[in-house]
């Protein structure tokens, strides 16, 4: 899915939350966004995800709009914010259940893997228990984990290093994205630990007040930061993030 963000803002209530954001996200991809709290990551992937409708500019998909109606595209991608979209009472198979048909997945089918998932999650012992008994971590990872089993072609993940995930979990979530953008899947997530985005992402998309101020592979990130040619706005922005380190 080829991603085309054209001069895209937001504005809530006179704030605006982004302004004039323009980029191509590729295919095959992993994608960091990054930025100081306030800068408009999430209210990006919000757009991306279609939950939120942009004041000015557009935002295409394989060369068309984003439409609510157009199941076929809402099945080729998931938006998980740490507003966790389950209900308290019901159980991650439970959820899963319910997570897999909107998907157009068949439980049966995908049963094998989910609880081979669900074991490296070290979740096997929670699995009949009620989601609202779960730890924030525990939570989180049963939730995620039915929509990387599908896997959609496009993976939008609001802050998942800060969602309260032990290093086992986060690292089964860099494997499963790794794999999914190897088989040519975009997954773009937001996060403040600038290491992490160096580390594992492919591009780094660095939002400021609501403007991208910078967008790199990686590698030339790598080389631009070293030598010293990274604008003085986006230098500042890098060392507040290596200050703070993780969310407040």
């Amino acid at each position: 899915m080829k991603i085309q963000i054209n001069q895209v803002s937001k504005v809530y209530k006179r704030t605006p939350a982004l302004d004039g954001v323009s980029c191509d996200i590729s295919p095959g991809t992993v994608g960091a966004v990054i930025g100081l709290n306030g800068a408009g990551k999430t209210t990006l992937l919000r757009l991306l995800a279609g939950l939120l409708v942009p004041n000015k500019g557009e935002v295409l998909y394989d060369g068309s709009p984003f439409d609510r109606r157009d199941m076929d595209l809402r099945r080729r991608m998931f938006f998980l914010s740490d507003e966790l979209p389950a209900l308290p009472d019901h159980s991650p198979l439970r959820h899963a259940a319910m997570v897999l048909p909107l998907y157009g997945a068949s439980v049966d089918k995908w049963k094998a893997p989910l609880m081979d998932l669900y074991e490296r999650f070290d979740l096997l012992s929670c699995l009949e228990s009620p989601m609202g008994k779960l730890s924030r971590g525990q939570l989180y990872k049963a939730v995620l984990a039915p929509l990387m089993l599908i896997s959609p072609e496009l993976w939008l993940v609001d802050e998942p290093f800060a969602a309260g995930m032990d290093p086992e979990g986060m690292q089964v979530f860099r494997e499963q994205a790794r794999q999914a953008a190897d088989a040519g899947c975009t997954v773009l997530f937001s996060t403040q630990i600038l290491e992490i985005a160096e580390e594992f992402a492919d591009v780094i998309y660095v939002l400021h007040q609501g403007q991208l101020v910078n967008v790199l592979p990686v590698a030339e990130w790598k080389i631009e930061r070293e030598g010293g040619s990274v604008n003085g706005e986006v230098l500042k922005i890098l060392g507040r993030l290596r200050r703070e380190g993780v969310p407040k």
